[in-house]
């Protein structure tokens, strides 16, 4: 059985999240520079949007593997503070994702 690094998972977790942050200032960069009414001053295809997207996505499945593990005490034993200790750090990073609210620069209603 392979010995499971939650540290690895955490590091993951939070490169996904600087990647979103950094996704979503590209965007608000991006929307700076248009102009109305004018042609823009040069144009770059641009996939953003699939990107926050994309790395939206790792962010939930990385976050909900580490639910798993630490919701199921027998697949990585840790005295009992470490796993809220952990898991108080998981909700952390995830309310750090709500607040971005990236969600709606990808999702159409």
């Amino acid at each position: 059985m392979k010995k499971i690094n939650i540290d690895i998972r955490f590091q993951g977790l939070q490169a996904s999240l600087n990647k979103i942050k950094a996704l979503l200032a590209w965007q608000q960069l991006q929307q700076k520079e248009v102009r109305p009414n004018q042609p823009p001053g040069f144009i770059i295809q641009d996939s953003t949007v699939d990107d926050l997207r994309n790395e939206y996505t790792l962010f939930l499945a990385r976050a909900q593997e580490i639910h798993y593990i630490l919701n199921h005490k027998n697949i990585l034993p840790m005295p009992e503070d470490k796993r809220q200790k952990l898991n108080q750090q998981l909700f952390k990073l995830e309310d750090q994702v709500k607040a971005l609210r990236a969600t709606e620069k990808f999702i159409k209603l």
